[in-house]
């Protein structure tokens, strides 16, 4: 059992109310009832937090005339029995991000460049490859919306070698296979961590000045957050300052190194320093304390989407410059989310209802970080105006939104293109109130539209369109604010299905027939007497072996970190083995399988052969496929 785990009952309790009585958890001028919620709120964190066993959590709850309810819950560090407070230094990961949007548009303003400009009149230096280079260039906007349709980073680039902090160009110079872009850039949004990072490369080349520096003398000095920083050894904002200890998954401490891109998620800051941060977006004015830091049309527009052709077809709900949209309880919120190793974190605001918080945990829970934001989410609302209420459906059928299977057109990764096209191909049926898209469960586009204009949708529970449809001449396609789905051909959709049955039926009674083929083997060898019927060993042997490898292999993928799958380690060396070992299991099914059929090898029934050759078919048919996208064989670290 995890150490925090222990802190329960009366002793979180009490630990709890220390830390919030320390802290002044409601502002002064708070009726008793406000501070009872906030006490229930702290509370129910506090249980998530024990019962999803994760050491601690930052919170600040902001309102538009200032900060309402900033604290610490939980530990900070476990072994020094450290507890979280509001000057505790939490990783926030990606909205680390902000921050390059907003040195950008602080540039901007003061036309030293624009968004529109080309990188490479800005940072030629920086090597990316761009097909389309001529008729669109990769833009300033593009590296902030991620519409440079570029890869988002290899694993090892996440890990960093050594962890000391590299200046900036010396990361974006390691390696640059990434940074090529698989369609026309403004065109289509991917999520791409090297954007912002190039982002601060203009920012370093513009000013003259390190990125840190920088936006610690425009941002950091007058938000008042003395203690952000994006070194985790400590500058000298941090330096001797209680900073959370991140703990993976299990409860393990991690090691606390500086991230290679730190523009984009390297960000350190408490929650008294986030919640000015979150003052600064509500006062619906780019002040701060009497300083103006933007213009407000400068932080509207980082809030609206606009380079991509969802964008321009007026589909709002996407990502802006460095500004993710969320909607929940009726309003629409604008701010970030940052996940890592060992760090979780949220930054929203909704300016219609006037508030904004700002969550962070030393740990990665998925769970526990949901279930805590809506429970804020809840908690600021309790008392806010009714929601506006959603666009009003429009009439009619659309004729521009064909039925038939769809495929995604813009993987985060393109390495996964392949798996993408098989796992998250979605079905569309267009109805005369709207369209039905399925897809499996967790798909972000499925579900129930309704029409509301034209081209845009929006699902039953939503107010904003979230979906817009386009039939240029060539295809037909479904923009929402996470995928593009693009229309393919029935046959080929149908091909992909089928495909996919015949491999997982064919798996499934490898393992059990094979399975049951060598026990039967074992049994009749320790009894004496000899096996009836079966087939020759190695076709019940290298199938089972197949299976089982690739088993291996999506297990090692699916548990393992993206720093350990970034160097060579024992899971990322595991997945190697195991893609190759797949392989050569194919081929031994297969060469058994044809020697039995010429030489009539005696043994098994004819249903038995035929299923032999069935197994064989379907590893093939997987091997050829994993090859093609690179998978057999692959290094993680490379």
């Amino acid at each position: 059992m995890r150490r925090w785990t222990l802190v329960g009952g009366v002793t979180f309790a009490g630990m709890l109310a220390l830390s919030l009585a320390d802290e002044g958890v409601a502002r002064g001028d708070a009726t008793s009832a406000t501070a009872a919620a906030d006490r229930s709120l702290t509370t129910e964190i506090a249980e998530v937090l024990t019962r999803r066993h994760v050491a601690g959590a930052s919170l600040a709850l902001v309102r538009q005339d200032g900060p309402w309810l900033v604290t610490g819950i939980g530990m900070a560090d476990v072994e020094a029995d450290q507890l979280a407070t509001r000057d505790t230094l939490f990783r926030v990961a990606s909205i680390s991000k902000i921050f390059a949007a907003l040195s950008i548009l602080a540039l901007a303003e003061e036309g030293r460049l624009t968004l529109e400009t080309p990188i490479r009149e800005l940072v030629p230096e920086i090597e990316t490859r761009n097909p389309w280079e001529a008729s669109s260039p990769v833009r300033v906007a593009h590296l902030l919306e991620n519409t440079t349709g570029w890869d988002d980073l290899r694993p090892h680039e996440f890990a960093h070698p050594t962890g000391e902090p590299w200046p900036v160009m010396r990361a974006l110079a390691d390696d640059p296979r990434s940074r090529t872009s698989r369609w026309p850039p403004g065109t289509m949004a991917s999520y791409c961590n090297s954007g912002p990072a190039v982002a601060a490369a203009i920012v370093e080349k513009v000013t003259g000045r390190p990125y840190e520096t920088f936006v610690r003398e425009r941002f950091f000095d007058p938000l008042r957050m003395p203690r952000a920083t994006f070194l985790a050894q400590g500058d000298r904002g941090s330096r001797g300052r209680p900073r959370a200890k991140l703990y993976g998954p299990t409860g393990e401490p991690l090691p606390d190194k500086n991230v290679r891109f730190r523009a984009s998620a390297g960000l350190e800051a408490s929650a008294a320093e986030m919640a000015h941060l979150l003052s600064f977006f509500l006062q619906n004015s780019g002040r701060f304390m009497g300083s103006e830091l933007l213009s407000f049309p400068a932080l509207l527009r980082m809030e609206t989407p606009s380079t991509t052709n969802g964008a321009r077809a007026s589909l709002l709900a996407g990502y802006g410059l460095a500004s993710q949209a969320i909607e929940d309880h009726g309003y629409v919120w604008r701010g970030h989310r940052g996940g890592f190793l060992g760090a979780s974190a949220d930054l929203f605001y909704q300016r219609t209802a006037g508030v904004g918080y700002f969550v962070a945990l030393n740990g990665d829970d998925d769970e526990a970080f949901d279930t805590i934001g809506r429970l804020v989410r809840s908690h600021l609302l309790a008392n806010a105006p009714a929601p506006p209420g959603p666009t009003t459906p429009a009439a009619g059928a659309d004729p521009s939104v064909p039925s038939g299977f769809y495929e995604v057109a813009n993987p985060r990764y393109e390495r996964t293109r392949g798996l993408r096209a098989l796992f998250d191909l979605a079905y569309v049926e267009s109805r005369d109130d709207g369209l039905l898209v399925r897809a499996r469960e967790g798909h972000p586009s499925r579900g129930n539209y309704t029409r509301v204009s034209g081209a845009l949708f929006r699902r039953e529970h939503e107010i904003t369109p979230s979906l817009v449809a386009r039939s240029p001449t060539s295809e037909a396609s479904l923009e929402t604010p996470e995928l593009v789905l693009r229309r393919i051909p029935t046959w080929l959709g149908l091909m992909r299905v089928a495909g996919l049955l015949f491999v997982f039926g064919a798996s499934a009674s490898a393992a059990w027939i094979g399975s049951w083929g060598l026990v039967s083997r074992l049994r009749a060898r320790f009894g004496r007497k000899a096996p009836r019927g079966t087939v020759p060993f190695a076709i019940d042997a290298a199938p089972l072996v197949a299976v089982s490898s690739l088993g291996v292999g999506l297990v090692l993928t699916a548990r393992t970190d993206i720093l350990r799958l970034g160097v060579v380690s024992g899971p990322s060396v595991g997945i190697f083995v195991s893609t190759v070992t797949f392989a050569l299991a194919t081929l031994m099914t297969t060469f058994e399988v044809v020697r039995m059929q010429r030489n009539k090898t005696p043994g098994g029934t004819r249903a038995r052969r035929i299923h032999s050759f069935a197994l064989a078919a379907a590893f093939l048919l997987t091997t050829t496929y994993l090859a093609y996208w690179g998978f057999v064989g692959i290094r993680t670290w490379d």
